[in-house]
């Protein structure tokens, strides 16, 4: 299991959310996909990241 962490700009005021995701390269590609479709002019960002010690805290993010 990888653990990536995606950053997107989106709308034209430029806000930035933060998402984890701990999952497979065929995960990483399926979110890929779906945030391409709900999200216009979204800039992705995918980065190797240290393994996230509280998998709570990434839970959360995700909830934001």
């Amino acid at each position: 299991m990888l653990n990536y962490k995606l950053t997107y700009l989106a709308g034209t005021d430029g806000s930035q959310k933060t998402f984890c995701f701990i999952h497979s390269q065929e995960e990483k590609r399926k979110a890929l996909k779906e945030y391409s479709k709900i999200y216009e002019q979204v800039l992705f960002v995918f980065s190797y990241k240290w393994r996230i010690k509280n998998e709570k805290e990434c839970k959360k993010a995700l909830l934001k």
